[in-house]
């Protein structure tokens, strides 16, 4: 399955953000998207996901019948905060029509060996902007999206914690085959791990 764009036009109150973007996209692979900020990056992946719309130009799926998309961005403001973090991921799994067992098997696969249940037992206000984070990338792998899009979601979080959480992320790309797109304006951070890099 690849994901192919076409022409892709975008303004915001006759300011051009994005001018005839074109660009192909194939399973298996990560790309780095690269620019200062207010230079389209976010406005890109939103499009992807269909959670904005362009102003012109084509979205094609090619070999294949329909994607799923996954959008992570580093805002901590969309969990319940009074709700534990292992509450959130419940009630968000469940939304997907994924039961409690299978977010525990999540876990246990993926981030125990680096993430303390304990934490997972706080309410998200109680937590640092990392942990939060953590939470969110969480929530977002718990998909098993065919395209994952990370917007600056790494920017909360320490070296360590980074390169823990990104070892997931490939291997996901491994057995999921998945597209996965991460935007930063931090180009050293996302040179070594890329198979291709985008610059607007």
């Amino acid at each position: 399955m690849n994901l192919i764009l076409q022409n892709i036009c975008k303004s915001f109150e006759k300011k051009i953000i994005l001018d005839n973007f074109s660009y192909e996209f194939k399973s298996s692979k990560k790309y780095s998207l690269l620019g200062e900020n207010g230079s389209g990056k976010t406005t890109l992946l939103k499009i992807i996901a269909d959670l904005v719309i362009q102003d012109s130009g084509k979205k094609i799926i090619q070999n294949g019948s329909s994607q799923s998309y996954t959008y992570i961005d580093s805002n901590p403001r969309s969990f319940f905060q009074r709700l534990s973090a292992l509450e959130n991921l419940y009630f968000f799994a469940s939304l997907n029509g994924q039961s409690k067992e299978v977010v525990d098997k999540h876990l246990d696969t993926h981030f125990i060996k680096f993430i303390q249940i304990e934490m997972l037992k706080l309410p998200i206000n109680k937590l640092s902007l990392g942990q939060i984070q953590i939470v969110s990338i969480i929530r977002g792998l718990l998909r098993s999206s065919d395209i994952i899009l990370f917007d600056e979601a790494f920017s909360n979080l320490d070296s360590k914690n980074t390169a823990e959480v990104l070892s997931v992320t490939e291997e996901v790309n491994r057995t999921k085959g998945s597209i996965q797109i991460f935007a930063s304006h931090e180009k050293n951070f996302l040179k070594e791990l890329c198979d291709e890099e985008i610059n607007l």
